[in-house]
Formats: structure tokens, C-alpha cells, sequence
């Protein structure tokens, strides 16, 4: 299974099973925010499937660690730069940002 490769937002509409089940894991709050909305005015996120069947169905991904998981819910952005220049993705639909 790939690891998260979206450059897009953590809980994108476009996410896949194993997106979602990795956000349920490092963003609950967020993840719940979501899945109470959903419930809130009837309608879901996903066309055809609410958030929390498509977290159920998938399996987060093993790169989402504690240590990473506290730099994802950081405030700010201390890692390096990984790619200088830095140069615009492919683009943010599929699982690996557009990447093969």
C-alpha cells in the first residue's frame, strides 16, 4: 500500500479508503467535524459513501507514526525544503499527487 501522497487537503473529497482512515487517525477532531456534518444535513462528503464507512474500509497508512502525527498537527513548518526550486506538483487527484 502507498503511503499519503496528496498535496491537497487532508480531508479532500477525492481521498480514498486508506486517505480516510489515516485522517480518522491524525486528525480526529477534525475527521468527527466531518462525519457530524455529514449527518447534520444529510448528505456525504464522498458520493456515494459517508466518511466513516470509508475509514472502516480502509487501513491508515504505517507512515502516519506518532512522531509524524505531531508534525502534521503542528502550527507551523520547521522541515526543510525538500525541493529547491520548488516547482509545482503534477497535480493533487489520484493517490500519489499525480506522480505514476
Amino acid at each position: 500500500m502507498a503511503n499519503w501522497g496528496r498535496l491537497s487537503c487532508a480531508l479532500c473529497i477525492f481521498g480514498n479508503k486508506h486517505q480516510w482512515a489515516t485522517a480518522r487517525k491524525v486528525l480526529p477532531v477534525q475527521f468527527v467535524r466531518v462525519k457530524d456534518y455529514e449527518a447534520k444535513f444529510g448528505v456525504t462528503i464522498h458520493r456515494t459513501l459517508d466518511v466513516q464507512t470509508l475509514a472502516d474500509s480502509g487501513t491508515p497508512y504505517a507512515n502516519a507514526t506518532d512522531d509524524l502525527i505531531v508534525k502534521l498537527r503542528a502550527t507551523t513548518y520547521d522541515e526543510p525544503i525538500m525541493m529547491v526550486p520548488w516547482v509545482l506538483p503534477a497535480g493533487a487527484y489520484g493517490d500519489t499527487t499525480g506522480s505514476p
